[in-house]
């Protein structure tokens, strides 16, 4: 059985095993005596037993494969378990995982955005809320390739030529995008191959209604009727049903013009912020590359300003008899936890008061490589 919350690490959706329990946000679980019968039908096939103490090991004693496979590796969250030297090791995409200690055996390759964690530690240590990504989330380079009068051949070459920058030098993935549908696809199957999307920048031609693809088919801030083209709404919703997850922290930058400005009420990037709670830098102003000595240098200057958008959480902390200690703002549900775990305070609940949305001023030149 499968048992996961929205959060950073499954956005809500598992599927392990055909049973799975599904959140709209981070919840108190609690199980007791829990029994799965088999019913009166020969066509109800029991085909193993496995029960896990929180961080993975195995209990003793009592699992045995019934009509199964005696050799199924594939155990605990989906990973192939090693049995060799006795080690008892759980293969990770990029780590090994020691289930008897509760930790990886190597440091995380994402330590650096998490430095209020170990390394080491395992679905940052809250087993039953969070579920252990890969190690590497995706990082799209999303480039646009419209037709019509939208795009030369000269503006697809420079989009293609930025994002494979950021995947040569910055470990994207490039992906070329030529209307709203394709866009939609690319997270999901980004979601689908990495577990989440850490960030992806986007160039393409836009304004503060949308991204301009193809004629009628780009990505819009709101509706429109050609089934190829994309909305807000649509990452609003694959959100929603788990098929596409961002981490907690990431973001979308957007190379276009006005993704912040003119053009809608409120504009693309603002919008997005709105709907699924990922953080968005968008320009008020027209956007261009930046150019040094007859070349780009990676920087993107506007001659509006880089906005960026983020949405945040105002939660309270209160003892066991409901008096309020203190109130913090953060930006997701793990900063929250760890505001808890790190306060001062006897904290016994904690309860959102209110979410708003706050807008930075980052200047007219951004790198989003830094992003």
């Amino acid at each position: 059985m499968g048992i996961c919350s929205k959060n950073r690490s499954c956005g809500g959706r598992c599927k392990r095993g055909g049973y799975s329990n599904r959140q709209q946000h981070a919840g108190k679980v609690w199980f007791d005596d829990v029994k799965i019968v088999k019913g009166n039908t020969a066509r109800t096939v029991i085909v193993s037993e496995s029960n896990y103490y929180p961080f993975g090991l195995k209990h003793k004693g009592y699992n045995n494969v019934i009509n199964g496979v005696e050799n199924n590796y594939k155990t605990y969250q989906g990973q192939e378990l090693h049995k060799e030297l006795g080690l008892d090791a759980h293969e990770f995409k990029f780590r090994f995982y020691y289930s008897d200690i509760g930790r990886f055996w190597s440091i995380d390759p994402l330590a650096d955005g998490y430095v209020y964690n170990s390394p080491y530690n395992f679905a940052e240590n809250s087993v039953i809320a969070n579920y252990e990504l890969e190690g590497l989330e995706a990082k799209l380079a999303i480039y646009g390739d419209g037709s019509g009068t939208n795009y030369t051949s000269s503006d697809r070459n420079a989009f293609h030529a930025r994002a494979s920058s950021l995947e040569k030098n910055n470990g994207y993935n490039a992906e070329k995008v030529n209307n709203g549908q394709a866009l939609i696809s690319a997270l999901k199957t980004a979601t689908a191959d990495e577990g989440s999307v850490q960030s992806a920048v986007i160039f393409a031609h836009g304004s503060g209604a949308g991204l301009f693809l193809d004629p009628g088919a780009g990505f819009y801030a709101n509706k429109s009727t050609n089934p190829n083209s994309a909305t807000v709404s649509d990452i609003a919703q694959g959100v929603k049903d788990g098929s596409i997850v961002f981490e907690d922290n990431a973001t979308i930058v957007f190379g276009s013009c006005h993704a912040c400005g003119a053009g809608a009420s409120p504009p693309l990037a603002k919008k997005i912020t709105e709907e699924t709670g990922v953080t968005t830098i968008g320009a008020t102003g027209f956007v261009e590359p930046e150019i040094k000595n007859g070349k780009e240098t990676g920087k993107l200057t506007t001659t509006g300003t880089f906005t960026k958008t983020e949405k945040v959480f105002d939660i309270s902390f209160t003892d066991g008899n409901g008096k309020v200690l203190e109130t913090k703002t953060v930006k997701n549900m793990s900063e929250a936890i760890n505001a808890a775990l790190s306060s001062d305070k006897k904290v016994i609940h904690m309860k959102t008061i209110n979410s708003r949305i706050v807008q930075t001023d980052l200047g007219d030149t951004i790198d989003p490589s830094k992003l």
